[in-house]
């Protein structure tokens, strides 16, 4: 599971609990979060335990121990990841728009997304996003099928080259590289909201380019263009 924000992850894990129960990867943001706040080591594995005997009924000290450990031990390896707001500009948006698939438009966004996060907040080398196909695909709201997701990831890959894919184990998990980041470019607006990403994608009117705030079930216009799109649709039909 992708988390962007581990800081407001580990404030609402203190709040509500484990999401997965014993999940290692919660408890390593959780110790980081806690030594982030400035508890040593003895004080991050009692309040970690603290936090397992209220929320997992059951919970034996004795037989979780090595997995706590574990866990607190590997927290050390990277800091606490604090999503701030990613900037995206007008020449990335219109490489997207160049797609002209809206589908495909919104994958390529939500791994702009990812690996502007992965440099500019989690510190990596290259902007790279590291995601799962399957939650690439639930996170940028695009429901389809396989070979669709296939042709959409080869044609972003192969295609365009707006990104450079490496397949790790069975092809399951991936880095993507995003390869049209715009660096210089002035913001035109910022993501600042890691649960709904997508929602920051601007949909355009595919005729007249305008911003909308919503669609028709089967079409990207809006209503003038729409409107003169279903007069000439009925001229052509009347006319054949």
């Amino acid at each position: 599971m992708i988390i962007f924000n581990e800081y407001k992850f580990a404030h609402d894990m203190l709040r509500k609990g484990f999401s997965r129960l014993m999940s290692t990867q919660e408890l390593i943001i959780l110790a980081r979060y806690l030594r982030y706040i400035g508890k040593n080591e003895d004080q991050i594995i009692s309040d970690i335990f603290d936090f397992c005997a209220k929320h997992f009924d059951g919970f034996n000290p004795i037989n979780n121990l090595s997995k706590i450990k574990r866990a607190i031990q590997t927290s050390n390896k990277y800091p606490l990841v604090i999503a701030n707001p990613i900037p995206i500009t007008q020449k990335e948006i219109n490489t997207i728009k160049s797609l002209k698939d809206y589908k495909s438009e919104k994958v390529l966004f939500l791994l702009l997304v990812s690996a502007k996060h992965q440099k500019l907040n989690v510190g990596s080398k290259n902007y790279c996003a590291y995601i799962k196909r399957t939650e690439m695909f639930t996170l940028a709201k695009v429901h389809t099928t396989k070979d669709e997701k296939n042709n959409i990831i080869n044609n972003l890959d192969q295609q365009t080259g707006l990104i450079d894919t490496q397949l790790f184990g069975k092809g399951v998990k991936a880095s993507f590289l995003v390869t049209f980041i715009d660096e210089d470019g002035e913001a035109l607006f910022y993501v600042d909201d890691f649960d709904n990403i997508i929602g920051f994608y601007p949909i355009y009117c595919e005729k007249c380019g305008i911003v909308l705030e919503k669609t028709g079930r089967n079409h990207k216009m809006c209503k003038l263009c729409w409107k003169e799109h279903r007069k000439e649709w009925d001229r052509n039909r009347k006319n054949s």
